[in-house]
């Protein structure tokens, strides 16, 4: 079979289309995440008095390359609690029988760019009263 010119010269724009695809879909030519995850959504809500069991927790969200939730981290009066958690790339959920007092939470995550999230960090209260105070700031709340 004999190739000529006008073949070769329609089979490289189709080579062409076919390997910018590809390169497309192996996320080759995609842009990189630099925007963080956002970890929100805190319960109990900040500041609030609670009895009982305490079920924690908060939302996570990603417009980039989506969360890592591997790389969650929960945080209960300064104590990695993330092994007792169930963390999904939606946010995390962690079950505790608390003392009375005021508990401090504390919760981050990276997207699968590496990206770290906001530290959302809030009090909780079981079974007191009187007043307990965190200050929202810059999309956090500190204690």
């Amino acid at each position: 079979m004999r190739v000529t010119r006008p073949c070769i010269a329609l089979a490289v724009p189709i080579l062409l289309a076919l390997a910018s695809s590809l390169a497309l879909s192996a996320g080759v030519f995609q842009k990189a995440d630099t925007t963080p995850p956002v970890v929100n959504a805190p319960k109990p809500a900040p500041d609030t008095t609670v009895s009982g069991d305490v079920r924690i927790t908060a939302a996570f969200s990603d417009e980039g390359s989506g969360v890592d939730a591997s790389t969650a981290r929960i945080l209960l009066d300064g104590t990695d609690m993330t092994g007792k958690a169930e963390a999904t790339a939606k946010g995390f959920h962690l079950k505790a029988s608390l003392s009375k007092g005021t508990h401090r939470v504390e919760a981050y995550v990276r997207d699968k760019a590496g990206n770290e999230s906001n530290r959302l960090d809030w009090r909780v209260r079981v079974g007191a009263t009187g007043p307990i105070t965190s200050e929202f700031k810059n999309g956090v709340f500190l204690v």
